[in-house]
């Protein structure tokens, strides 16, 4: 049988919006004292809001136990589109209040965390100080965030193009590989002439199998693998960045990672008559597909503006 909430429930009771807000807050935590710690509300209300948003719906949200708090069939029917109308709600009132040409109100955005950190900050700063009216909610996970479940509005993400027909993706720089080394390191080891020369090398990676792009040399068809080996592996990007410049062995890694340790020295770049592998990679803003409201909008201009053509952190390192 059909989940159906209530006939006799209004579409939009008092206080509905706000409840719904705090039951994905639930969903997502599992249970009604992390809620309550993350929006500064105690446990006793967070309850006695879920317990009114079941009787403004009309039907049981959660089972509860001792041990957790799990979804009933209704709670995930409504988990499923409660981000959705959450946004929907906001730009609609962003929109009757201004119009639809002056971006305001709150973008939440959520980044990868190495991204983020190194680049998101100054670009922020300039694009709120450029519209006033708005403020920003960012969230630094590597974690995918399933966006129609969830209230933010946009996900940067840097890696493969995303495929996800549920979501829209804008391309807002492409990616590429550097391959490099400190200085030290090649004092004490030696310059590699040619890919085959990396595997007498200690070369940097993550652990586990290799990500599509890693050691590869070449394009498309005329890629070709290069087996390497080291004493260091690191499932963060950052610090492997950090151990190549301390000279603990050779990296490849995203551009807008080691642009900077490359112009300053830190760093020096190898085989750049070789480029790596790297289709199907960028830097990319992804959304749920309907209307672009003005500050999401807003947003993605700005920081398509920011990077540029070709990235900043490209420029002085061919």
């Amino acid at each position: 049988m059909p989940i159906s909430f209530a006939s006799n429930a209004k579409m939009t009771p008092p206080g509905f919006a706000d409840r719904l807000a705090l039951f994905l807050d639930v969903a997502a935590t599992g249970s009604f004292s992390a809620a309550g710690r993350h929006l500064g509300l105690a446990p006793s209300s967070v309850a006695r809001q879920i317990i009114e948003l079941e009787k403004q719906t009309g039907a049981r949200l959660l089972h509860r136990s001792t041990r957790a708090l799990t979804l009933t069939e209704a709670g995930e029917l409504l988990r499923a589109r409660a981000g959705q109308l959450l946004r929907e709600l906001a730009e609609l009132r962003e929109a009757v209040a201004v119009g639809e040409s002056a971006p305001r109100g709150l973008l939440r955005v959520t980044a990868a965390a190495a991204f983020g950190n190194l680049h998101l900050v100054p670009i922020l700063g300039r694009f709120l100080a450029r519209y006033p009216d708005m403020s920003v909610e960012l969230h630094l996970d590597d974690a995918l965030v399933d966006l129609s479940r969830t209230r933010f509005d946009l996900a940067i993400r840097a890696g493969s193009i995303a495929a996800d027909l549920r979501l829209v993706s804008t391309i807002v720089a492409p990616m590429r590989r550097v391959l490099c080394a400190a200085p030290s390191y090649l004092e004490r080891h030696g310059t590699p002439r040619r890919p085959e020369d990396l595997r007498a090398h200690d070369c940097l990676s993550a652990p586990g199998a290799a990500p599509p792009g890693w050691w590869r040399f070449g394009k498309a068809h005329k890629a070709r693998s290069i087996e390497v080996s080291g004493r260091l592996s690191c499932n963060s990007s950052q610090l492997l960045l950090q151990a190549a410049v301390e000279g603990l062995g050779i990296v490849h890694l995203t551009s807008w990672l080691v642009g900077d340790a490359i112009r300053t020295g830190h760093l020096v770049r190898l085989f750049a008559d070789r480029p790596l592998q790297e289709e199907g990679q960028a830097v990319q803003v992804l959304r749920v597909p309907g209307p672009l409201a003005p500050k999401t909008r807003a947003f993605i201009e700005h920081l398509k503006e920011e990077i540029g053509t070709p990235p900043y952190w490209d420029r002085g390192l061919d």
